[in-house]
């Protein structure tokens, strides 16, 4: 998984596997902890990155709020929003 690039892995790594080894790829496409809102809008953001498997996401869920979208240009007051 990509959250582990500060170890050195890479995305890329997974796709690679697959074709060296001929590997069967099991998509999980229903996410079950997050409201449909939430996946929609991930969605949006995973559909640009092109080093990726194409899927969409589906939510079990229901509707929910909007996430809030804030754009900070220092990345101290990006981190205590974080943590909010």
């Amino acid at each position: 998984q990509s959250i582990y690039g500060w170890r050195g892995a890479a995305a890329a790594s997974f796709l690679e596997f697959v074709q060296d080894y001929a590997a069967e790829t099991v998509t999980l496409e229903t996410n079950y902890r997050s409201t449909r809102t939430i996946v929609e809008a991930a969605n949006t953001l995973i559909a640009r990155n092109g080093n990726r498997e194409a899927k969409v996401l589906e939510a079990s869920g229901e509707a929910g709020d909007a996430p809030i979208v804030r754009i900070e240009n220092d990345a101290g007051v990006e981190a205590s929003r974080g943590v909010e």
